[in-house]
């Protein structure tokens, strides 16, 4: 359909501060965290740039979206919601069984949330 389109969305963690240590004054380590969000600011760039032409590349009609949840699950599904999505199409990150059994797996999450269907696809380079 002529209105028909894809949104290439990624959800990221925002560096917190509470995952840095505080120095021996007690003080914020804002200059180590503003380099952490600014590597993760050119990491996000770079993967606009890529996906952008991908899709360009296949006439696509496209867009990136890019945005910080505290849960990438909730993130993804809150987008979808947003956006009004038809469906979701999403990568894994190619974990084993006991790692998806300890740490979750937010494509499992996605799936079961039920809000749209959902197409898996998995890592073709695991390592």
């Amino acid at each position: 359909m002529p209105d028909d389109g894809v949104t290439f969305l990624h959800i990221f963690e925002a560096p917190s501060l509470t995952a840095f240590s505080l120095n021996s004054l007690g003080s914020v380590p804002v200059e180590e965290w503003n380099k952490k969000l600014r590597e993760k600011v050119d990491k996000v760039r770079q993967l606009e740039e890529d996906y952008t032409a991908e899709g360009q590349a296949a006439a696509l009609n496209c867009a990136f979206l890019s945005k910080p949840a505290e849960k990438i699950g909730e993130g993804i599904i809150r987008a979808a919601q947003d956006m009004h999505a038809n469906l979701i199409i999403m990568g894994t990150r190619g974990l084993g069984a006991v790692s998806r059994a300890l740490l979750g797996s937010v494509s499992d999450f996605v799936i079961h949330q039920g809000v749209v269907p959902v197409t898996v696809v998995p890592n073709s380079n695991p390592n």
